[in-house]
């Protein structure tokens, strides 16, 4: 994070470069220092002392540093103006180096700078990975070539500035294999995925970019705002608690973390987020207004939820009080001219009525600009406003939206108040119409709130039958609802991962397993068929109690197991002491030392049993109840036991879905399915060579 100190330094060697005062090489070295994106700088004075023999020659091994900063800036400018020469485009894609070339004024010898540059370095570091590894010489417009077919970071870099994207990847995925800590390539693939609009693809390569660089803030932003924009928020929560822990004195972290919460919603949730808008507050200074709004709207939210509650908030209107004081002070500093009575009741009477962050996302906002708009409502001849987003301005979720009907004046006071300098950070632009062109389509349909006729709620979803695997002997087990496909909202989708709880009664026939129950979760979706698998196990309450009586010692023990394929499971065991065999004494305690030494049987037996078959098999165990029999056997000895049974079974964490796997839970195909017909006496087989199909 630039300091402000450094942008000031940074900001006075730009200005003094472009009026010609020197200084070129300084205000590079502090480019890269920084780390800021200037490329058409670097590339302008960067390619100015290249030109120049005498300044290159005083750089000494500075030089090599120069020239890849250079062929960076020069691919992330991709085009530059012309000199002298007109833009020729020259495919060189049969030589494996790129597809097209732009002649640019700073070109050496003819050719385009980045060219030079990588062709240079190249030259100079041959077996470098960072450049890229030298394997053949080939001349182009009587200049040596040097071309690598190990990709290089640079090379890679070449890649992607073209838009080659499968290749980019497979240079960078090479690199990795030769130095998996390689932190620059790490956040080359995320920028790659990002760049194709692969936003699950970047936010995989950052969870395992970060996994290796847990200490990375800038990873943890990255990866928060990426959740943003896709509207996880809890995700979000998490990365900035990450921030907040390694980072406690930055306000922007506090700010946002409070900026997900509020948005989460939820009276705790609301609460929190008051804390965390007020530390800002306190680690600024009081200088954010952002942060003052926060807690206006957390007090007003929090009010309207702990109605009638019993312990109520006494913090609340003081703090709002403070807020507000805050809010009116800081406008009477930047716009005292459009703090009227009027304004600052308006925006106190509309700020209850926000529901989300509405200066972080465009389409909350749209409800705020709604609420002002039907608050300034004309009785004269309305006309159409119609706000939109400026160029540029990174927000993905809409481009238009437009308000109510409005008159151009009052609504020119509305947006003017809005452009003022407490509101200047919102990217709006507007303009004014007759709205015949872009009219409001409600408003067209006739008045609000007219009646609505009443629709099938069932005639917008389908039925779907739910198969339970194969080792059960019921394989239907009911049918569930879902929304039909529309749009991007898909049927299936809905229907992953949810979780039936059946009665194993039901799943085999049997009233005699009545007590256990079955979860199953949806894995798939084949047609109208939701595939399921098991996810769980548990008893009846009702079982649970007949099992316990008097005068014996109840042992229960869990372990956490992981199966052949992969599934780690959490199992529960209980059991009961029984009386010895001609026992005359009526209770039947065991001691201390006995019970340890049955709950070690039990953990042994249960992890010897899961760890050596796959689920399939183990969910063959539960339900005659094999482990629990074998754990019968093994603690007669020690203490005779009764009603030993995995009582519950947890699933804690499954492997990557596997369709084939899961078909072969839904299909036993070993053995014969049917009912087998003897060859009739007087029916001979027929002779000849057999033909063998499929082959």
């Amino acid at each position: 994070m630039v300091t402000k100190s450094e942008e000031t330094q940074l900001n006075r060697l730009e200005s003094q470069v472009d009026n010609g005062g020197g200084g070129a090489w300084e205000y590079l070295c502090l480019v890269r220092k920084l780390k800021v994106r200037r490329s058409d700088k670097v590339l302008k004075y960067g390619l100015s002392i290249l030109n120049d023999s005498k300044k290159r020659s005083s750089l000494g091994s500075e030089e090599w540093t120069l020239y890849e900063e250079v062929a960076i800036a020069a691919m992330d400018c991709q085009s530059l103006d012309v000199a002298k020469k007109t833009v020729t485009y020259l495919s060189l894609a049969s030589i494996g180096v790129f597809e097209v070339i732009r002649l640019n004024s700073y070109a050496f010898a003819g050719y385009c700078s980045w060219v030079d540059c990588v062709n240079v370095l190249r030259k100079k570091f041959p077996e470098s990975k960072r450049v890229g590894v030298c394997s053949r010489v080939e001349k182009w417009s009587g200049v040596d070539l040097f071309l690598a077919n190990d990709r290089g970071r640079l090379e890679a870099l070449l890649l992607e500035a073209k838009g080659s994207w499968g290749e980019a990847e497979k240079a960078y995925s090479s690199l990795l294999e030769d130095n998996p800590c390689d932190q620059v390539v790490h956040k080359r693939r995320v920028a790659l995925a990002k760049s194709q609009g692969n936003l699950s693809g970047a936010i995989e390569w950052l969870n395992k970019y970060l996994e290796i660089f847990m200490a990375d803030h800038d990873a943890w932003r990255e990866l928060a705002e990426i959740y943003v924009s896709l509207q996880m928020y809890k995700q979000a929560a998490f990365c900035y608690e990450e921030l907040i822990l390694s980072q406690p004195t930055v306000p922007l972290f506090h700010l946002a973390y409070a900026d997900v919460l509020y948005t989460l919603g939820g009276l705790e949730k609301l609460q929190t987020a008051r804390k965390y808008y007020s530390s800002t507050i306190d680690l600024t200074g009081g200088k954010n207004t952002r942060a003052l709004f926060g807690i206006c709207l957390c007090t007003s939210a929090i009010a309207q939820l702990s109605k009638g509650r019993a312990k109520e908030d006494k913090d609340s209107p003081d703090l709002q009080s403070l807020a507000t004081a805050a809010l009116e002070k800081e406008y009477k500093q930047r716009a005292s001219g459009k703090l009227t009575e009027s304004n600052k009741a308006f925006i106190l009477s509309c700020l209850p009525n926000i529901d989300f962050i509405h200066f972080l996302f465009p389409t909350y906002f749209a409800s705020f600009i709604g609420s002002i708009a039907q608050f300034y409502r004309a009785r004269d001849s309305p006309s159409v406003l119609r706000l939109s987003w400026k160029s540029g301005c990174r927000v993905n979720h809409l481009d238009m939206l437009s308000c109510s009907f409005v008159s151009s004046q009052d609504a020119q006071k509305i947006l003017s108040f809005l452009s003022s300098e407490s509101f200047g950070f919102l990217p709006l632009k507007w303009e004014f119409g007759d709205g015949e062109e872009w009219k409001n389509k409600r408003i067209s349909k006739g008045k609000k709130g007219g009646k609505k006729k009443a629709a099938d709620p069932f005639s917008k979803k389908d039925w779907y039958v739910v198969k339970a695997p194969s080792g059960f002997t019921v394989k239907d087990i009911g049918r569930t609802l879902v929304t039909r496909t529309q749009g991007t909202k898909i049927a299936s989708e809905g229907l992953k991962h949810r979780v039936f709880e059946v009665s194993l009664a039901d799943l085999q026939n049997d009233e005699d397993h009545a007590f256990k129950k079955i979860r199953l979760r949806a894995e798939d979706v084949q047609g109208r068929n939701v595939l399921t698998n098991f996810w769980g196990m548990s008893f009846t309450t009702d079982k649970l109690r007949s099992l316990v009586r008097k005068w014996q010692t109840l042992i229960e023990a869990h372990v956490d197991v992981k199966t052949t394929d992969n599934y780690t499971l959490r199992m529960f065991c209980i059991a009961f002491t029984k009386r010895r065999p001609n026992q005359v004494k009526r209770t039947c305690y065991a001691q201390s030392s006995q019970i340890r030494q049955i709950r070690r049987k039990m953990r042994e037996i249960m992890v010897n049993q899961a760890s050596s078959c796959d689920l399939k098999d183990l969910v063959q165990k539960f339900i005659p109840e094999v482990i629990g029999k074998e754990i019968e056997k093994a603690t007669t000895g020690i203490y005779p036991l009764q009603n030993v049974f995995i009582r519950k079974v947890k699933i804690l964490k499954a492997p990557k879905f596997d369709l084939g796997k899961l078909m072969e839970v839904h299909g036993d195909y070993s053995q014969d399915i049917g009912v087998k017909v003897d060859r009739p006496a007087d029916e001979t087989m027929a002779e000849g060579d057999t033909e063998v199909v499929g082959a």
